[in-house]
This record gives structure tokens, sequence and C-alpha cells, in this order.
């Protein structure tokens, strides 16, 4: 029993030293990007187009509510039928899920409001949910491998489209047939019952909801880059589905992949005509949009509903 919690901390401490060493050099090559540009003579103004800038920021509200309405989906299905508790189990998720390296850490809050007979279920349908998010991602940053142009011929375009196709395909065939493979029946056993519970229409249903819910915050994205650089046409909408393919494929590291998406977004986006202080700028207005004043919101808000329960 020692050596395998010997063998647990040796491992754990290795994972923290590669992540650790991941995230220096993504801080990096962001830094070499950012040296590369000529601060000196760059002019910083105000949006250009202010009901741009507006519309993305009435936007977070649509957002969340399709992941508001994911959750509820869950909660009617799984047989969460009080209200505060539902509302406690969205918040407690929007907060954990922020402070985790991965929104897959949206679970652990929602856990903790819930009775230990429905855990598993709640944790088999978060999983759903999130699956869906992660497929979207995939399915969207695929068709925009098709949409934009190649990267001025830095890489064999052709292969990572057979890649990103067949990672995209066995994932949403996977999603729709995890429960018949009895290797994940015995990797998920705890959890098994419950994904067999969940139909395929309500996998589809949770599907649905993901794919509305990119199609909002991507558009965001789009506005939070209009507003500053009006003169962009809408193919650049195709290139923010390849920063989110490629922010997806990524690894977590830091509050809803902070820093790895800025990386990604100035390196793609510069390439699609997007001025280097547009591209971060837009990209980390819809981090703190759409993840760190909700989640700010959230915190205060499961402290109340806490506050009521205790």
């Amino acid at each position: 029993m020692r050596l395998e919690l010997k063998a647990i901390k040796i491992q754990g401490n290795l994972l923290k030293i590669g992540q650790s060493f991941l995230f220096i050099t993504i801080l990096f090559v962001l830094y070499l990007q950012l040296a590369k540009f000529n601060w000196k003579d760059y002019t910083w103004t105000w949006p250009k187009n202010t009901f741009a800038l507006m519309l993305a920021i009435i936007l977070v509200g649509l957002n969340w509510f399709f992941e508001w309405r994911k959750w509820t989906f869950m909660a009617e299905k799984i047989g969460i039928n009080s209200r505060e508790t539902i509302q406690r189990g969205f918040f407690a998720g929007m907060l954990s899920g922020f402070l985790t390296p991965s929104a897959l850490g949206n679970f652990l809050g929602r856990m903790s409001v819930v009775q230990k007979d429905v855990r598993p279920k709640v944790v088999s349908y978060t999983l759903f949910g999130n699956w869906a998010s992660f497929n979207v991602s995939l399915l969207f940053g695929f068709a925009s491998l098709f949409l934009v142009d190649n990267f001025s011929g830095w890489i064999d375009f052709r292969k990572v489209e057979w890649i990103v196709g067949a990672i995209s395909t066995s994932a949403l065939l996977l999603y729709f047939s995890i429960d018949r493979f009895p290797f994940f029946s015995r990797l998920f056993r705890r959890f098994t019952p419950s994904f067999s519970a969940i139909s395929l229409v309500n996998r589809m249903h949770l599907l649905s909801l993901s794919i509305l819910r990119y199609l909002v915050f991507s558009f965001q994205f789009y506005l939070l880059i209009y507003a500053f650089q009006p003169e962009i046409d809408f193919t650049v909408y195709f290139w923010i589905w390849n920063v989110y393919l490629w922010s997806t494929l990524s690894p977590s590291l830091l509050m809803g992949k902070l820093f790895i998406r800025e990386t990604l977004a100035v390196f793609i986006l510069t390439k699609a005509g997007i001025e280097l202080p547009v591209a971060l700028l837009a990209s980390l207005s819809v981090w703190t949009l759409n993840n760190a004043l909700p989640s700010i919101y959230a915190y205060f808000k499961w402290k109340q509903y806490g506050a009521v329960q205790d």
C-alpha cells in the first residue's frame, strides 16, 4: 500500500512538472509572438464599432442560457426536482469548472449539491454534456480546415485534415455508442448503468444545445474583433473555429485554457489578416466576458445559496 501511494505521489509530481514545463513553453511562444510585433508604431484606438462590442456583451446571457438549458435538461432526466438544488448545482458547476484546469471540473461542483445516490448520474450526464461540447468544437474545427486558406504551406494540410477528421469521427461515434464497448464498461464501471440510461435522443439533445452555444460564443469572438477592426470579412469567423479546434485538442493547464487560446489566437488570426493586438485583446475579452465575470457572479450566488442551505 505504501509503495502504491508513493508511486501515485511520484506520478502526481511528474505530472505537475510536465504541466509547468508546458505552461512555461506556451508563455515563451506567446512572448516570441508578441516580441516580433512593432508595438512602437501601433496606435491603440477606442472600438470603431461600439454596436458590435455591445452585442458581444449582450450575448453573454444567451451563451450561458444554453448551458443553463443543458443543466436543467440533465437535472430533469436525473430526477432533481428542487429548484434551489438545480440553481446551486449550476453556479457550483460554473465555479468549479472555472477553477479547475479543464471545464470537465464542473461535475465537482454539481456533485457537491446533490444526494449521494444520484451523483453517478450527475457525473455521467455532465460528462456527456461536456463531451457534446468537445464534439462540436472538433466538428466545426474540422469544417474550418476546408473553409480557410492553407497556412502558407507551413504544414501538410491534407494530413491534418485526415487526422482531425479521424479524431472527430471517432469521438462522435463513441459519443453515441460508448456503452456498447466492454473496455469502457470496465473503465467507467461505477457509471456504466447511467451511461446506458442516457438515450440517443438525450445525447442528441445535449449535442444540439452545445451547437447553439458554440455558435454564440464563436460569434462573440468575431464581434469583438470586428469592433476594433471593422474592415475584416466574414471568413474570419471560420478562422475562429480553427482557433477553438486547436484549443480543444490542446491540454488544459489553467482556468479555461488561459494563455493557450491566446497563443493560438495570435498565431492563427494574424494569418487571417487580424492585427496582433486585436487578436490578443479579443481572445482575452472573450475569456473575461464568458468565463471570469460569470464565475465571479457564480461565486457570490453559490455563497448565497450556501448560506441559505446552512
